[in-house]
């Protein structure tokens, strides 16, 4: 039986790799040049992969590194980050850890649920249909 942290890490590399086999001029401008400057859009979205896949209270963390933002998900105290490898000092792809040493060098601006449903109707639309686009590339079982 998967633990909790096993069916996240599941569900992160299958989101990940769902993005990337989008094609990107179908995805919006932050999503196209994935992972680079897609954090916030991918975390609130994988936000809302982990909701309708059993993984409650997923929430948004965003800090800045000097003039550098980055965004990852919290859920308790496990951090899920699916874009930290736009840093050249990251080589993982997915980081599913508790160890915060590498997300604490960011002052942490943003810490609310990760959920696109709370925005505005313009940008709940465009994340819906992204959301439904990646959602296409999963394969189905």
């Amino acid at each position: 039986m998967n633990t909790k942290r096993e069916k996240i890490k599941n569900l992160s590399c299958e989101f990940r790799q769902a993005i990337l086999k989008c094609e990107a001029t179908k995805l919006p401008i932050g999503l196209q040049a994935f992972p680079i400057g897609s954090c916030g859009d991918a975390s609130l979205l994988l936000g809302k992969y982990f909701q309708q896949n059993g993984i409650a209270e997923a929430f948004y963390i965003c800090g800045w590194r000097d003039t550098q933002s980055h965004a990852w998900l919290l859920v308790d105290k496990l951090i899920i980050d699916v874009t930290a490898d736009q840093f050249p000092e990251i080589t993982e792809s997915v980081i599913i850890t508790e160890d915060q040493s590498w997300h604490q060098q960011f002052i942490i601006e943003i810490n609310e649920i990760a959920d696109f449903e709370r925005y505005d109707d313009c940008t709940k639309n465009q994340m819906r249909s992204t959301y439904s686009y990646i959602l296409s590339q999963i394969p189905k079982l």
